[in-house]
């Protein structure tokens, strides 16, 4: 049976295209770990510029004579310019009217398409940043993943730094339980310990094996230079989330914690959103304006960025490589 498009067509048509995309994105949705390491930040402009002070204040002796330091408050500020994203449908008039033109058929298709795209977007967003992450600068100017980010990004190295990317530690219970010694360690600006919570750990399907046998096996193996045979997993009381094994990290041997802290507004990663993604509708065109349409061409778009934020957040380990390893952990804990 052949299709007459008009207004109430057209409004069944995209009513259909909705209750697919909705149902598509809720399925999607459910299987998605983005939003446990980047946050959705709201965007008013092109532009967005974060600002905050690092904590560099602390109380110090004042002496007999009660002299005053004066502090120095240092100001650090990050942009991030946001970009449009999208895709879109055409149909011809004739798919949609004529009974084999599959024109029903494709706009459905591409609704569910585009609904798990859009669901995802911001995860593969999130891959694509930990992926480029030694290549890619972050708001202190060297690459994301580092061995030495300035502690304070405003005097530079010379104040001291700390290192997000250590090599030669393959995921192991006992360079696991080092990295978060490390990472604990870490001091800020005001020479204190960030008191960085390490909260999970991320690896690639290769090593799903490993990282769940390392946070909720009861019993271990020994993995030092000597075997002493099964002993307690202490590690299981560390507090950390169940083990994320991503579909996205395809590196064998790479792998990450994710930590959490206090008083920090600024995410390790940021799904930056200007306008959200929305699909654009005929449904206002009466008869006459759609009998004089020969094509359909329906917009899927919105304005976005997806970013770096606070390097002390996300640690990336390699099981081999040039640069510093756990070994060296407490030369670089300045």
């Amino acid at each position: 049976m052949s299709v007459a498009i008009t207004p109430s067509f057209i409004l069944q048509f995209e009513d259909n295209l909705q209750y697919l995309f909705e149902d598509t994105w809720a399925a999607v949705l459910q299987e998605l770990i983005w939003d446990r390491f980047m946050r959705q930040m709201p965007s008013s402009g092109r532009t967005e510029y974060y600002s905050w002070m690092l904590n560099a204040a602390g109380i110090q002796p004042l002496g007999n004579g009660g002299r005053f330091p004066l502090e120095d408050l240092f100001e650090v500020s990050h942009k991030i310019e946001n970009e449009e994203f999208g895709t879109a449908l055409e149909l011809e008039r004739n798919s949609i009217e004529d009974v084999d033109g599959k024109g029903i058929q494709r706009g459905a298709q591409w609704a569910q398409q585009i609904a798990g795209e859009e669901a995802y977007f911001p995860q593969d967003g999130l891959f694509r940043l930990i992926e480029e992450g030694e290549d890619h600068p972050a708001y202190d100017g060297v690459g994301f993943f580092h061995v030495e980010h300035p502690v304070n990004p405003v005097l530079g190295p010379a104040a001291g730094a700390y290192a997000n990317l250590l090599t030669n530690a393959p995921l192991t219970p006992s360079n696991f339980a080092r990295a978060i010694a490390y990472i604990k360690t870490i001091k800020g600006p005001n020479n204190k310990p960030r008191k960085l919570i390490p909260r999970t750990l991320v690896v690639s399907p290769y090593q799903e094996l490993t990282s769940k046998e390392i946070l909720t096996a009861q019993t271990l193996g020994r993995d030092g230079p000597t075997q002493f045979g099964a002993q307690d997993n202490v590690l299981r009381t560390y507090g950390f989330n169940p083990p994320v094994a991503a579909h996205e990290l395809t590196v064998d041997g790479h792998w990450y914690i994710g930590c959490e802290v206090i008083g920090y507004a600024l995410p390790a990663f940021i799904y930056q959103v200007r306008r959200p993604f929305k699909l654009n509708s005929f449904s206002h065109l009466d008869q006459a304006e759609l009998d004089v349409m020969k094509k359909f061409r329906w917009t899927f778009d919105g304005r976005n960025q997806v970013e770096y934020g606070h390097p002390f957040l996300f640690f990336k380990f390699k099981p081999t490589g040039p640069g510093l390893s756990l070994d060296d952990f407490e030369t670089i804990v300045t």
